[in-house]
């Protein structure tokens, strides 16, 4: 094992046998030969941690790490902890990289030889991020699906943030993008253990405000693979009830949110995005609690404190059902009651 590779690609495992084989075999194919591969398992039931240290035998440059605590924030954790690399980066061990992944990853982060011959200063870039393609699997359908943007260029940390915050947005990821280890350490950069949706985004907030710009090249790299079994298809209602686990966790994103919020105090743009969202996904979660008959169900809910901190956010509500909903989010907020919308 080299001393100080270039990179570090930090991948937690659990449960995908067959597809931690392929993003491995991606890996060892890259262009950029000079990385270390962190493979964190926990404890799988499909033979997936005997896999990871197979490959780890066949190759030196790849280690696999056993974490003690539960959940994908942990385990990037452990791996950020034992990184060795100049930068970092977080693909999905169930998703694909093209040849070229990391060297143009590193093309975005790393200052050019013909910047030295401008005539203009170049600007200082602390992260790089490239396009993705999504793929839908729905049986035996696969759709596809592409970044928008083209053309590549340097993009404010102040305009990115406000990104972040649009409903419709696409780069709240990490597995597409690169950090500078430096960064992350000196200013304790970790990915919070207790948040279980938008846990990307508040990373990358937290690791933003330590930058000034960002590059961005939209080829398309990254392919990140949703499925029918994925995490996202646990949170669907059944018998029109999403179940209270799920609700607890999902609450999560508010919690996320707000914690954003608190570091954007010098953004106040991004700010104000940043609350609005904030009182969306409240709503949502809200709603969803308001599917269940008892008005006690949540009472002694975690949401309760966030419900409460929401309803004094100033919401520009964006239909008849928020604007109703409001003053029902304040007063659970304040009781941990759930009152019957009107006309029920």
């Amino acid at each position: 094992m080299q001393d100080r590779p270039k990179v570090s690609i930090i991948v937690p495992v659990k449960n995908i046998r067959h597809q931690i084989q392929e993003l491995v075999s991606d890996v060892k194919s890259q262009s950029v030969t000079d990385w270390e591969l962190l493979l964190i398992t926990g404890v799988s039931d499909d033979g997936t941690d005997e896999v990871c240290h197979t490959m780890a035998e066949e190759d030196e440059r790849i280690q696999v790490l056993l974490r003690k605590e539960e959940g994908v924030s942990a385990a990037r954790n452990c791996g950020i902890e034992h990184a060795k690399g100049d930068y970092l980066v977080f693909p999905d061990g169930d998703d694909r990289i093209d040849k070229e992944y990391l060297a143009t990853l590193l093309s975005t982060i790393e200052e050019k030889e013909d910047d030295e011959d401008r005539d203009f200063p170049s600007l200082p870039v602390e992260m790089g991020m490239i396009g993705y393609i999504t793929e839908v699997v729905e049986g035996d359908e696969e759709l596809f699906f592409a970044t928008p943007e083209s053309g590549e260029r340097v993009i404010s940390v102040e305009d990115l943030l406000c990104r972040l915050f649009f409903l419709g947005n696409y780069q709240g990821y990490v597995w597409n993008k690169i950090f500078q280890r430096n960064i992350v350490m000196e200013n304790d950069i970790r990915f919070d253990e207790d948040i279980y949706y938008h846990e990307d985004q508040l990373f990358l907030v937290t690791y933003l405000i330590h930058a000034q710009n960002v590059r961005w090249n939209p080829e398309q790299l990254y392919h990140y693979r949703m499925r029918e079994d994925s995490a996202m298809g646990l949170t669907e209602p059944r018998d029109g009830l999403v179940p209270y686990d799920i609700i607890e966790k999902e609450a999560t994103e508010v919690l996320s949110l707000d914690r954003m919020r608190n570091l954007l105090i010098d953004y106040p743009d991004a700010q104000w995005f940043c609350e609005q969202n904030e009182v969306y996904y409240a709503l949502e979660i809200l709603g969803k609690m308001e599917m269940y008959e008892d008005p006690d169900a949540f009472s002694d809910s975690a949401f309760r404190q966030m419900a409460k901190v929401a309803s004094e956010i100033d919401y520009e509500a964006m239909d008849e059902w928020e604007e109703e909903a409001l003053p029902r989010l304040e007063y659970y907020g304040q009781t941990g009651k759930l009152l019957e919308e009107e006309g029920e």
